[in-house]
């Protein structure tokens, strides 16, 4: 059997693989967004993480891209280092729809360079939700930081006034 023979094998196993992960995927992604669970969560992320190790391995840029992108997301929900937030369903959706149409263009092309274009739109649209995700999570941190200082500074006026009101007090006396 030639290289080229077992390189179509690989592929086409690849494809079949994804697909099936996809088809399970979907119907996790729906559940996740009625109500949201470590366990569903903990699936869809190995899901995408299988997809992104093999379209990686096979060099589907894209594909891999997107996956990883996806996997981040989910990483940083199941970490709690951002909240889930409902959007996070249309980008898992839009991804497995993106997968479909990449793996077809692999099928049909061996090649997933077609999909680059709305690849890096995706996996941007995947790291600007963890980003917002992030700056949500420190934003409130900081923002209780800041209630602490505004408040730590408003007793430090109101002693700073007592002190200068006895200050003046002591030297009328005088």
């Amino acid at each position: 059997m030639s290289d080229d023979r077992v390189d179509l094998e690989v592929i086409q196993e690849f494809i079949e693989e994804s697909r099936d992960l996809i088809e399970q995927l979907e119907p996790t992604i729906i559940e996740l967004g009625q109500k949201e669970e470590s366990e569903a969560l903990n699936a869809i992320f190995r899901l995408f993480h299988s997809i992104k190790g093999s379209a990686g391995f096979l060099g589907y840029a894209h594909i891999s891209s997107v996956a990883h992108a996806a996997e981040n997301l989910l990483d940083a929900v199941r970490s709690e280092e951002i909240a889930f937030d409902p959007s996070h369903v249309a980008l898992l959706c839009q991804t497995c729809d993106f997968s479909k149409d990449a793996l077809d263009c692999v099928e049909n092309h061996l090649s997933d360079e077609e999909m680059a274009y709305d690849g890096e739109g995706l996996s941007s649209k995947l790291k600007s939700a963890l980003d917002e995700g992030l700056a949500l999570m420190s934003g409130g941190a900081t923002a209780k930081k800041g209630d602490t200082d505004s408040k730590e500074d408003s007793e430090e006026k109101t002693s700073s006034k007592k002190r200068q009101s006895k200050a003046r007090k002591t030297a009328k006396v005088e």
